[in-house]
């Protein structure tokens, strides 16, 4: 059977990936499973200290095993509780950690232009456009690890021990593309400052070094649906020794919520055509969304407007920032407050909420007008949001950092007649 997704050559590839797998376990006494425990625990496979701070219940297991000559590894949380007499359940709270792409910067032999900002070892270089390959080495480890999931479990447990309504399901999953870049810190740093088309919440953060000596990362996350999938990017690799740099691009669901809504479901089964199933599933609804969101970096990151083309295509708004009569009726102190306010927004953080802007409203006219297809501004298709188009982020950017070699420009000193 062929387990490449059809869009498998897009050139995108699966980061960290969660598995909940679930099951019954029947003809199990209460001291069979303390057995269970303890052969688990004497063969190295139980973290005891892991297992007791996640409390009872709980057990977590440090899988391994090699896949095509490669030491491949995960960490299953597994939650077990009492199913009735001589019955007991692993529930769907349970998770299988797995890291597909780390498992490929060991098998993959691939240039890596210096370490990456982070510190972890997710990293392969930059995305090919042909990752087919790369692909089918993923679903193989993660069924593997199911599948040694399942092994570790008929090994301790009991010979009688019948198992049942096996079922697995995604909670977690991210799908990358990491783009060869001068700067990546710039770069995000530049992106930070955008609005994706459709989205309603933007949050800038930073991941911390993974050690002593490395830098961290800047990283932006964008929503459209509340606890939904994020568009995220950040810096993953510096450039060092000549090589470029690295921008990841990602799609990262967080939770079954965000899964769900991309149409993700579970399977009856840990077999592996059930795993590859999942990971189908979810590549297939992740990759539009990762194609919108590396047409939005390309066009943010390919722009060359100038601060001054930018201020030239937001002129609709200064003369009214003066007191001047738009409509035929004079801009009231209110208005040219508003007006200079959402100015300020445009321009220095390269968005603008109207909460409460009504439509007819002077201020609302003069922003919908600014969103034909030769205005900088792109408006929420159902709020009152109002952001920058990509190709104006780096002028908005230089106004907001002062990079234009000249006084910033803002509403408060266009009022003053200072410009």
């Amino acid at each position: 059977m062929n387990t490449t997704p059809p869009t498998a050559n897009a050139g995108a590839v699966l980061d960290l990936v969660e598995i909940g797998p679930s099951a019954r376990l029947d003809h199990v006494t209460p001291a069979d499973f303390d057995a269970f425990r303890h052969y688990l625990n004497t063969a190295g496979i139980l973290n005891a200290p892991r297992s007791a701070a996640r409390g009872p219940g709980w057990m977590v297991l440090d899988l391994g095993c090699a896949i095509e000559g490669v030491m491949a590894t995960a960490v299953a949380e597994l939650n077990i509780v009492p199913a009735g007499i001589h019955a007991y359940r692993i529930t769907q709270r349970s998770t299988i950690r797995l890291e597909p792409l780390d498992y490929l910067s060991n098998l993959v032999p691939m240039a890596v232009p210096g370490a990456t900002y982070d510190g972890r070892t997710n990293y392969i270089g930059p995305t090919p456009a042909d990752t087919c390959r790369l692909i089918e080495h993923q679903h193989r480890y993660a069924a593997a690890m199911v599948d040694e999931l399942g092994r570790c479990l008929e090994d301790a447990l009991p010979e009688t021990t019948i198992t049942s309504e096996e079922s697995i399901r995604l909670r977690r999953a991210e799908l990358c593309r990491d783009e060869a870049v001068d700067d990546p810190l710039d770069a995000t740093l530049l992106l930070c400052h955008s609005v994706v088309q459709g989205t309603r919440w933007l949050e800038r953060s930073v991941y911390r070094a993974g050690a002593a000596g490395e830098q961290g990362c800047p990283v932006a996350r964008w929503w459209r649906q509340r606890k939904g999938a994020a568009y995220k990017v950040y810096a993953k690799a510096a450039a060092k020794h000549g090589d470029t740099g690295a921008l990841r691009k990602e799609v990262a669901c967080q939770g079954r919520k965000a899964l769900q809504q991309l149409g993700c479901g579970q399977r009856p089964g840990w077999a592996k055509e059930d795993v590859t199933a999942l990971l189908i599933e979810f590549i297939t609804a992740a990759l539009p969304l990762l194609d919108t969101l590396d047409s939005h970096v390309r066009d943010v990151l390919g722009s060359s407007i100038q601060p001054s083309d930018l201020f030239v295509a937001l002129s609709p708004l200064v003369l009214p920032m003066s007191g001047a009569p738009t409509g035929g009726r004079p801009t009231s102190r209110e208005q040219v407050a508003q007006l200079r306010y959402a100015f300020d927004s445009i321009v220095l953080t390269g968005q603008y909420r109207g909460k409460g802007l009504r439509k007819g409203v002077t201020m609302r006219s003069l922003l919908d007008e600014l969103c034909d297809s030769g205005g900088p501004l792109e408006k929420h298709p159902s709020l009152c949001l109002y952001m920058l188009k990509p190709q104006f982020v780096r002028a908005s950017r230089a106004f907001a950092t002062g990079e234009m070699g000249a006084e910033r420009v803002t509403g408060s000193n266009l009022s003053k007649g200072e410009a």
